[in-house]
């Protein structure tokens, strides 16, 4: 199922990348100040982190729960951020998401191995991943076919706007058809996911949702709570090959709830502004 998966994955980030315009998803990184990008970087890299750190440090978590949750902090950036955020109506910004993806992108390869080098020495563990594993990661699922897409929009805008619709319609039915296949291989791996795993997972997420809500604004809440499962299941494989299988009860739990608390925040956002457009405060 990879290669489908693959497939799929592709198809949707090139659809996402048609359905923006190029020039808007470039201003947000003029327009918005340097402090902003800051407090972005912050509340996506540094802040997880931290909370991950005082979760292990305060709660009885086995070796696996503490695992997962420290590997998903520093792996940001989902690959489907963007399409999921754009899902959630237009009190969330599509191309404010879109850059911040492509910025999360970049950073990943810098930042990502120094935190990982940094909790193994506090944790006296020799972990480490390699940045242009995680750059070839980055950009071969994110990064190139998201500007792949922004890059036809901009040549071809017309071709875009007819053939978005459909690459959208497919990749949905494609991405649907794979979950619930997932759902039903994991569906055991689901069922051993404990009270303290589940729990783990939505202390964490709420977390990412408030650090990205008030240093940043809804749209980065969204962004950031949407953590990349499959660039922390890579750590794992890396650097616990014989414990790998530990670790997937957490991330898989994290991927079915993540989601949900994801949507539950943006249903909360729409009722308190059922009218107004929403644009992510900024101060310089």
């Amino acid at each position: 199922m990879k290669p489908y998966w693959i497939f799929t994955l592709l198809l949707i980030m090139v659809g996402v990348g048609m359905s923006l315009d190029p020039g808007e998803v470039v201003a947000r990184w003029i327009r918005l100040p340097r402090g902003y990008w800051l407090r972005v970087v912050l509340a996506t890299f540094v802040l997880p982190s931290l909370f991950a750190m005082l979760l292990v440090a305060t709660l009885p978590l086995t070796p696996p729960i503490r695992g997962g949750v420290l590997l998903m902090s520093i792996a940001p950036g989902a690959p489907m951020l963007t399409r999921m955020v754009s899902k959630k109506g237009v009190l969330f910004d599509s191309r404010l998401a879109a850059s911040y993806q492509i910025v999360v992108g970049l950073l990943v390869p810098l930042l990502t191995p120094i935190l990982l080098y940094g909790l193994g020495r506090f944790y006296q563990r020799d972990v480490w991943v390699s940045p242009w594993t995680l750059a070839w990661q980055v950009a071969s699922m994110q990064f190139v076919p998201l500007v792949l897409g922004l890059l036809v929009k901009h040549l071809w805008p017309g071709f875009a706007l007819k053939a978005e619709p459909w690459m959208s319609r497919i990749g949905n039915l494609m991405l649907i058809s794979y979950l619930l296949f997932a759902l039903f291989v994991l569906r055991r791996v689901l069922l051993a996911v404990g009270p303290v795993a589940a729990g783990t997972v939505v202390l964490f997420a709420l977390a990412c949702l408030a650090f990205g809500h008030f240093l940043a604004g809804p749209t980065i809440a969204l962004s950031n709570t949407n953590r990349h499962v499959g660039l922390a299941m890579l750590i794992a494989g890396l650097n616990f090959k014989s414990d790998v299988k530990l670790v997937v009860p957490f991330f898989a739990a994290y991927a079915l709830l993540a989601p949900l608390l994801m949507a539950g925040y943006a249903i909360v956002k729409r009722k308190r502004s059922p009218t107004a457009a929403f644009r992510d405060s900024i101060v310089g």
